[in-house]
């Protein structure tokens, strides 16, 4: 194929259709399901287990399902949802990143009063705009003037305000947090009691016994600034492991995803609730110290490429280097989604098919970012899962930079009978020569503190 500039309009629509935070309906012609293409990508039974786990529950669960943002989990919780309709059940779905910004620190009185509004506002999705005659969030201003003595004025935002100043912590909400703080109980009780009257209404207009609740995107709550990044991971740690109660919402079955690192970090939530393992980046290097090319996982990423875009177009005859860059992406999804996008960026000033150094430099942004993340202190934890593929045995201290090298994606999960841990490959090369570098300097600095 000859190299030409291609047209603006189709780059355009080339980029529309590989959006990486774009969830797409399992009927999508564009949808590829690992476990039936091939279960020795990432494991098999990701959506089975949450459906067996709800339809074999006589009373109201709580399913945790953790996965790493962008392995395409929110797809996933999108067909457990059509799976469960298909057998008449009534299933809400919410994005969380809708109620709360996701970048600061979440309390108990956030949770309980967005859990209750994005109830209320799923049951008005389905149901029609009047099926719920008051939002919880007017209930819970009456609630805080009429039963905690909040002043009018206090309270005069509309409920559209009332709302994004939840979301993003505006100083009068913290304001009005802290008297809801005074009464933990009776905050649950107000939040409760509202959804069991959405649920009323759902059973009576649907005539479905069974409502699911899926609260989708909290394991995205990460902070801006790396900073503040235990703060934010502990706020929400601390809401599954102090608010079970809170979470465990009445009349339905709830689905909450959340970080990987939560199991880690969290390894008592299990006990709690029913625990789903972390869905996995698609296995694309074996496991072992020296991880080779596993040629099934590129070709099965090469299947979901060719099903967005016109790869022999954009690609020629040099497929070999959309192969080198699903190896870079490490096999997690949303990554070779931002690889692809930055190489048709550049085919606006560079013809197609690409060559070997337009493809180094559409991975060159993800390169440098994930290689300023490691840290000299933390090279010890991706050493040893280079050379154990496990994070076991890490100390208390070790959990907050493990848990935030997994929010990075600078360590992946991979799935085949048992998971595994690895180290991007695109930071390998440093952490070795890092690793190298403190194990010369260790016995110089033993000598300099002897007596």
């Amino acid at each position: 194929m000859s190299k030409e500039l291609v047209d603006r309009a189709t780059l355009s629509q080339w980029i529309a259709s590989w959006d990486p935070n774009e969830p797409i309906d399992p009927d999508d012609k564009r949808y590829l399901n690992f476990g039936d293409y091939d279960t020795s990508l990432r494991g098999e039974g990701h959506v089975q287990g949450l459906y067996d786990a709800i339809t074999l529950e006589t009373a109201p669960s709580v399913q945790l399902f953790s996965g790493f943002s962008g392995t395409g989990k929110s797809t996933e919780l999108r067909r457990l949802k059509k799976k469960l309709e298909a057998d008449g059940y009534t299933v809400l779905l919410v994005d969380f990143k809708s109620y709360h910004d996701l970048h600061h620190p979440l309390t108990t009185e956030d949770m309980a009063v967005l859990l209750a509004s994005a109830f209320g506002d799923a049951t008005s999705e389905l149901l029609g705009k009047n099926a719920v005659k008051e939002s919880f969030l007017n209930r819970i201003k009456d609630y805080l003037r009429t039963e905690i003595g909040v002043e009018e004025a206090k309270l005069k935002a509309g409920v559209l305000d009332f709302k994004i100043g939840i979301r993003n912590a505006r100083p009068f909400w913290v304001e009005l947090r802290d008297k809801l703080a005074a009464s933990p109980e009776r905050l649950q009780e107000e939040s409760h009691q509202f959804i069991l009257k959405c649920i009323e209404r759902i059973k009576k207009k649907t005539n479905t016994d069974q409502v699911v609740f899926i609260v989708d995107s909290l394991e995205k709550l990460s902070s801006i600034v790396a900073t503040d990044f235990i703060e934010v991971m502990n706020s929400l740690l601390q809401i599954f492991s102090d608010s079970a109660d809170l979470l465990r919402l009445p009349g339905c079955h709830v689905v909450y995803s959340i970080p990987p690192y939560a199991h880690i970090v969290s390894p008592r939530l299990g006990e709690q609730f029913r625990m789903r393992f972390v869905l996995p980046a698609v296995k694309v290097f074996t496991r072992g110290p020296e991880p080779e090319p596993f040629q099934p996982g590129i070709q099965a990423l090469t299947e979901l490429v060719r099903r967005r875009l016109p790869i022999d177009v954009i690609f020629g005859d040099r497929l070999d280097l959309l192969e080198r860059m699903i190896a870079y992406s490490g096999g997690h999804i949303r990554t070779l989604m931002f690889f692809i996008r930055e190489l048709l960026y550049g085919a606006a000033q560079l013809p197609l098919p690409p060559k070997e150094e337009d493809i180094e430099r559409a991975v060159q942004p993800f390169r440098e970012r994930a290689r300023m993340a490691v840290r000299f202190e933390g090279v010890p934890i991706l050493a040893k899962v280079m050379k154990t593929g496990s994070l076991e045995g890490i100390t208390a201290e070790q959990d907050a930079i493990a848990a935030q090298y997994l929010d990075d994606f600078i360590v992946l999960c991979y799935r085949n009978g048992d998971g595994w841990y690895e180290v991007h490959p695109l930071v390998r090369d440093l952490v070795q020569k890092l690793a190298a570098k403190q194990a010369e300097e260790a016995p110089k600095e033993s000598q300099a503190n002897d007596p």
